[in-house]
């Protein structure tokens, strides 16, 4: 674990990600804070603080979370929250839960709090993932796993008392790196099953058997190997990369044809029945839904 930190805020770069519109789009950044824990450089995408105590502007939030090729761990220090999830005319909500592990595949989960807000959600590389999750990814696909099952309970609880009393979104966001730092699995994952993510995220597009040749194995020995940690095959991860990154670059103000040909799509059919496959709706009906 590293040493004290120095008492300065660090320049973050970080994406942002639409949490979806009630009235308003609201959006939150995920913070790159990954430059004072190098071990956890190749774990954690980024990390973000929902801060938000006061009780009506709370309630006024609907929060989107859309599918990705990312699981998230979320750790929370106020109220508890509940959300839904919504594909096509089906909604399924979801109990209260507090400290979690998951992973939105499919449809759209909205969170809409019903008191003050708070919780810390690192969004973790899918390629890394196992370092902390363990071997078989796909058993946070679409549920919410108590981190009391996946890591020490008292250690949670322990995490949890420290961000309850934290003043800052800054000491909130180094104990929970602090803690993911702590829990990191020795044994490595899968380098095959880590490389073919990694590359299928950042090029969503390249063919399996290509794929499978720049790895050294064949389609069927590394659809089987994927499959065994993720729960699904590389080419249904791909599509999922492809819907990702089309949800990233909805605001650069391309049209629809411009868009599916850079986000890997074979034209714009193909594009609208990925994402009807994944959220349950099509691109236009996604973005005007308010």
């Amino acid at each position: 674990m590293p040493s004290a930190l120095p008492d300065r805020r660090p320049q973050w770069a970080g994406t942002i990600i639409p949490m979806g519109p009630r009235q308003v789009i609201h959006t939150f950044r995920f913070l790159d804070f990954t430059g004072q824990f190098p071990a956890l450089a190749n774990v954690v995408e980024g990390i973000a603080d929902w801060d938000v105590p006061d009780v009506d502007l709370a309630r006024g939030l609907a929060l989107t979370v859309l599918p990705s090729t990312t699981p998230y761990v979320l750790v929370q220090y106020r109220t508890p929250i509940a959300s839904s999830q919504k594909f096509g005319d089906a909604t399924l909500p979801h109990g209260a839960y507090l400290h979690i592990a998951t992973s939105v595949q499919k449809g759209i989960v909205t969170i809409c709090p019903r008191a003050p807000l708070g919780v810390i959600i690192a969004r973790l590389k899918p390629e890394a993932a196992p370092c902390l999750l363990g071997d078989h990814i796909y058993e946070f696909a679409d549920a919410k796993i108590d981190l009391g099952a996946v890591f020490k309970p008292d250690a949670v609880a322990s995490l949890a008392e420290m961000l309850a009393e934290s003043q800052s979104s800054y000491d909130r966001i180094v104990a929970v790196l602090q803690f993911l730092l702590a829990n990191l699995r020795s044994k490595k994952p899968d380098p095959i099953v880590c490389r073919a993510a990694g590359n299928l995220r950042s090029n969503p597009s390249l063919r399996l058997g290509l794929l499978a040749a720049e790895l050294g194995v064949s389609e069927r020995h590394l659809s089987r190997k994927f499959k065994t940690v993720f729960g699904t095959g590389p080419k249904r991860f791909a599509r999922v990369a492809r819907v990702e990154h089309v949800l990233s670059a909805c605001g650069s103000g391309s049209g629809w044809a411009e868009l599916a040909c850079s986000c890997g799509f074979t034209d714009q059919a193909h594009m609208i029945n990925d994402f009807h496959a994944i959220l349950g709706a099509t691109p236009t009906h996604f973005f005007r839904c308010p």
